[in-house]
Order: C-alpha cells, then structure tokens, then sequence
C-alpha cells in the first residue's frame, strides 16, 4: 500500500486498513464494511454491486493481460493461430470480457454459447 500511497501522494489511516483475501473486497464493499480495495478490473461483481472503479492512471498496478499459451509443435500444424490470437487480444477489453463474465456467470449462459457467439459476433470463426 505504502507504494500507491506515495505515487498518487496520500496517506490512508493505517487503523483503517485490514488486509482481506481480494476475492472478498467486492462483498466487504457491498456490506459496507470497507470504503476502499483492490479489485480485478474484469470482475462482474463490479457491475452487480454497482462499485466506481478508480483509474490508475500512474500505472502504480501491473496490467495482466490474458496471454494464450501454445507448445511449438501445435503452430507447426496450425502456422495461422498466432495471428487468430492477435486478433483475438485486439478485441478482448477490461469492459468486453466483464461482460462474457456476465453471461456466463449471471445470465447463466454455458461457456461455449457465449465463447462461440462472441467469436461469430467479431467475424473471428464462422
């Protein structure tokens, strides 16, 4: 914390600071048992308890991107998949997976359903 604190160039009371597992922050916000934590940016909980995320605009955070993974032997049969992956992580937005999030984990969607529709949707599989 001490890190953020002197990049945005502030102090928050350390009395109220109490160290939560971050898969719990969203519920502790909800509850009204914290004012402030650290959250992944893509999940849906942040739509559904309707919490402002901050923009870090000073890159105190890492950005973890999602970064497909493939054994050599796999492009030598596939050549074309790097750049089906590029195109793929052009599209793929904080704000656009939340939203797959969604449908898989409010609207109940299967994986697949939402997976195939949003490639269909980009024009990336027919």
């Amino acid at each position: 914390m001490k890190h953020w604190e002197q990049v945005y160039d502030f102090t928050y009371p350390r009395e109220n600071v109490a160290n939560i597992a971050v898969n719990m922050t969203y519920e502790a916000l909800d509850a009204e048992q914290a004012e402030v934590g650290l959250a992944f940016t893509t999940d849906l909980r942040i739509l559904g308890y309707e919490l402002v995320l901050l923009e870090d605009d000073k890159m105190v955070f890492p950005v973890y991107n999602p970064a497909p993974l493939f054994k050599q032997e796999i492009i030598d049969v596939y050549p074309e998949i790097p750049e089906q992956m590029k195109k793929l992580s052009e599209v793929l937005d904080e704000e656009t997976i939340m939203a797959l999030n969604k449908e898989v984990d409010i609207d109940k969607k299967s994986v697949d359903e939402v997976a195939k529709s949003f490639l269909q949707e980009q024009g990336l599989i027919k």
